[in-house]
């Protein structure tokens, strides 16, 4: 490692703290004869805060006069470089980034991704900030940009039919960009992260694995058999209160997104103290997957914890759980639950039912038909990861193919 001697370190007045001459050493050890000067810039960011120069002189004294000169001249101008950047208008800015990528074919320069600039790639990125990235920023300075805004790009990208490879190329067009205001101050260090593209969660052939997204016609069809089969006069008392259980807790899930219950000892169904409503807002406590989050329900949640509050009362069921409650007023097993539930996907045929990919109906079905239609409408991805209790870069590699469409009605 090249190694420094003879270090001198000095100061200038409102310009640096922290500034140095010194004789470098290459990889082999040999020393320079010429001072080196390094500096850190007071109040200046990015590229501009650092200046590496040599002094082209041997005599340690002198040197450093030198370095002290070459400081306080540079600094200088990289202050009117600096400000008169930061007051440049977007359209200036993004002038002054074609140019420079014209240069860069002229001289040959290297690209991020390898290879050297030519007409082509020019043309391409100039293209994406042009039609996409200036857009996006109307009057907004390019250092006030933030995932949000890369998100909705994203979006509307999507809705316009380009592809992930095409999306992607727009984000290395943002990073060249953002390199370029960076060198002159105008912007931060920290880009902020463009969204995940292509999900991880499609094989080779495109088809995506895991439960089939149930529409919200299949699921009001689901529901309406299992009600309809509620009326079957050679039921059971318990098949019947059993199957009502499931009847709506299914409900609740289709209007809440909240992942089907499992029965085990970190997982327990809904409790009537750990939600609030009111009637168009029905808030539920959950922790699921050791994440802790507030699901949300609307009025048709309201009705469904009335009833079910009702049919306890009724049954005389002495229990605040929700749902997987017994009429002995005990949570079900595990095991009365797996029967329960198997039996419920054979009424609405769900155990047979597979999608186009071949991918199998679940529970799992209806959360995935929520969020699906939530994006539909056009909500925001942080609050339906928020209420889902999941993250925005799961729903977007989950998610990311649906558009922005009326919600349907699901119970």
């Amino acid at each position: 490692m090249a190694k420094r001697l003879q270090i001198k370190e000095f100061a200038v007045d409102g310009i640096t703290d922290n500034a140095k001459i010194f004789l470098p050493t290459d990889i082999n050890g040999n020393v320079s004869n010429t001072y080196q000067l390094d500096c850190h810039f007071l109040n200046l960011q990015g590229k501009l805060r650092r200046l590496q120069k040599t002094t082209k002189l041997q005599d340690k004294k002198l040197a450093l006069k030198e370095a002290k000169a070459i400081v306080e001249k540079e600094y200088k101008h990289r202050m009117s470089y600096g400000e008169a950047s930061k007051n440049m208008s977007n359209e200036k800015l993004i002038n002054a980034f074609v140019s420079d990528l014209n240069t860069k074919v002229k001289k040959k320069a290297k690209m991020i991704k390898g290879g050297t600039w030519n007409a082509d790639n020019v043309k391409k990125n100039k293209g994406f900030v042009l039609n996409w990235i200036a857009p996006l920023l109307g009057n907004k300075p390019l250092g006030n940009l933030n995932e949000l805004d890369l998100e909705r790009l994203v979006d509307k990208m999507r809705l316009e039919g380009k592809s992930d490879k095409t999306i992607g190329n727009c984000r290395t067009a943002l990073s060249y960009l953002w390199q370029f205001a960076q060198v002159r101050g105008i912007v931060g260090a920290s880009q902020p992260k463009f969204p995940p593209l292509r999900p991880t969660v499609y094989r080779k052939s495109g088809v995506k694995k895991g439960n089939a997204f149930a529409s919200p016609i299949e699921v009001r069809e689901a529901l309406g058999k299992i009600e309809k089969y509620l009326q079957k006069n050679d039921l059971t008392e318990n098949q019947r209160h059993k199957l009502y259980m499931f009847f709506m807790w299914w409900k609740l899930l289709a209007d809440t997104g909240m992942r089907p219950y499992i029965r085990d000892k970190n997982n327990v169904p809904l409790e009537l103290k750990e939600l609030t409503h009111s009637k168009n807002l029905m808030t539920f406590a959950r922790y699921e997957k050791r994440i802790r989050y507030t699901a949300n329900g609307t009025g048709a949640s309201y009705k469904i914890v009335d009833e079910l509050k009702a049919y306890y009362k009724e049954n005389k069921i002495k229990n605040e759980q929700l749902c997987m409650v017994g009429l002995d007023g005990k949570v079900f097993s595990r095991k009365a639950y797996e029967i329960g539930l198997e039996m419920i996907l054979e009424i609405t045929g769900w155990n047979k039912k597979k999608d186009a990919h071949g991918n199998q109906f679940a529970q799992y079905s209806i959360r995935h038909m929520h969020i699906t239609e939530s994006l539909k409408r056009g909500e925001r991805k942080i609050d339906i990861a928020k209420r889902c209790g999941t993250s925005v870069r799961q729903i977007e590699e989950t998610y990311y193919e649906f558009i922005h469409e009326a919600r349907e009605p699901i119970i």
